[in-house]
Parts: structure tokens; C-alpha cells; sequence
């Protein structure tokens, strides 16, 4: 691949890494997040910055009301009055999205299982968080691009053909033994002296964690919001509550409810 978009790791962590990325350490325990605002801009390369690897919950365009966005008060509102659960992530697939040049993310789907075990279906935790959000946040600036993938190249371009599928056969086998060792809860790092320590700790993200993080842009993360539902999960209680969130989704085409299939 052309300019630093080659990442063929040999054992995975959290995210699709080795404990020698550089999208590892901070990356990981700082994956799942609500961004504010988006920008992208140099040549092709995999993301240097460890906190500009996420998971975007939701996307809130700006904190400016009379712009369509919505107020930090309000975000903190919103995240007070919703169920956070912690948050244990399984890998779905990588693909190499539609963009020209195109993107390489790190899929997260729900994938529904068992219907009266909705606890036991990998990323749920993501669309729980994601419906309570979108029914609260009734903005106009209010969206979710690709629900859920992080995104670790851009603007990939390969040698040749056998050199993407090479890659891509690497990646597919990371994907698969994380999946093997099933969900995974983003734990920070609390030891000063390892890599992967935040100089500045956000709230009560070391204390308290698996929770999501507010992002203003790609690189500055504002607040950090920890989990307030907890396990166990699988209690007649819990699924009764899964349940009726999961029960629907936003359709992005039709920019409306729908119910899940």
C-alpha cells in the first residue's frame, strides 16, 4: 500500500492492533465516542493520532443551537437521563468502503441472536445507546455515518490486486481471533509508566470505565460520560429493557423510525 496504509498485525487487542500500533494504547480504551465536528485533510496514510481511531454514536454537527446543532448543557442533559451501558465490543468484518479514494473500517454490527437473549448479541450496547440518543437528540444536525465502524486508512490504494487481497486475508484473521475471544470491554490504562496512560485523565475514565467519550473534533476529546447500567444483564429485568430499545431502528433514507427485522 501506498504511504503508511499498510497495517498487517500479527496479534489483535482492541481495536484491530498490535500492542506495537500506533492506533493501539489510547486508542483503545477511547474507541466509542460522540463526535462534534469532522475534518480530514493530507495524503494517504493510516491515522497517526491514537484518539482519532472511534466509534461514532452519534454526530451532533455543533454545539450552537441556531445552527441546527445541540448545547454541551444539553448533551449533559441527555446523557443523565439515558441508560449507558459498559461497553464490550466484538469486530464484525473489515471492508474498504465506497469513497474514491476509499476508506478501510473497522465494522461493529449487531448481530441479533437468540430473541430472548438480547444481552448475548455482540455490539448491542452500541444501538442501545444509539436509539435512546437519536429518540433525545431531535436536532437537525443530528447523524450517524455508516452505524458502526471506526476508520484506521484513509484514502487507501494498493500495489495491485494481490497485494489488497494479502492485506485483506491478514486483517480477516485479526478480525477472527478477536471474534473468537468474544466481546471485548475497552479497559484504559492506569499505570503512569505504560504506554497507553492519558496524561489527562477525562472524568472518572479511569475509575469508572467502559463508558463513551464527547468529542469536539477528531483530536480533542471534552467529556467522558461513564456507564450508569450495569450488569448483570441477563436478568427478566434487563432483557425486558434491551429489548424494548433494540426494538426499532432510525433509517437514515427515510430519516424516521423503523422496526427492526
Amino acid at each position: 500500500t501506498h504511504t503508511h496504509s499498510t497495517h498487517t498485525p500479527p496479534v489483535p487487542t482492541h481495536i484491530i492492533c498490535s500492542t506495537q500500533s500506533p492506533l493501539d494504547d489510547t486508542c483503545r480504551r477511547r474507541l466509542l465516542t460522540m463526535l462534534n465536528t469532522h475534518a480530514e485533510n493530507g495524503d494517504s496514510y493510516k491515522l497517526p493520532a491514537k484518539d482519532s481511531a472511534h466509534c461514532e454514536i452519534v454526530r451532533v454537527g455543533t454545539f450552537n443551537e441556531e445552527w441546527g446543532g445541540v448545547s454541551r448543557e444539553r448533551i449533559r442533559e441527555v446523557m443523565a437521563s439515558i441508560m449507558v451501558p459498559h461497553i464490550a465490543v466484538t469486530p464484525s468484518f473489515v471492508l474498504r468502503n465506497g469513497d474514491s479514494p476509499p476508506e478501510i473500517e473497522l465494522k461493529f454490527e449487531m448481530e441479533c441472536g437468540a430473541a430472548d437473549a438480547p444481552e448475548t448479541w455482540p455490539n448491542w450496547q452500541l444501538r442501545f445507546l444509539h436509539n435512546q440518543l437519536f429518540e433525545r437528540l431531535n436536532i437537525p444536525a443530528r447523524f450517524c455515518p455508516g452505524p458502526h465502524h471506526s476508520t484506521f486508512v484513509r484514502k487507501a490504494a494498493f500495489r495491485s490486486a494481490q497485494h489488497m487481497q494479502q492485506y485483506f486475508e491478514s486483517v480477516d484473521a485479526v478480525v477472527r481471533e478477536w471474534r473468537a475471544a468474544g466481546p471485548v470491554c475497552l479497559e484504559p490504562e492506569t499505570d503512569p509508566a505504560v504506554s497507553g496512560h492519558p496524561a489527562e485523565p477525562i472524568g472518572a475514565e479511569l475509575s469508572e470505565p467502559h463508558g463513551v467519550y464527547l468529542f469536539k473534533t477528531r483530536d480533542e476529546l471534552v467529556e467522558y460520560f461513564p456507564p450508569n447500567f450495569h450488569p448483570p444483564y441477563d436478568t427478566p429485568e434487563k432483557r425486558a429493557i434491551i429489548t424494548a430499545v433494540l426494538a426499532k431502528e432510525w433509517s437514515e433514507e427515510a430519516l424516521a423510525w423503523k422496526d427492526r427485522v
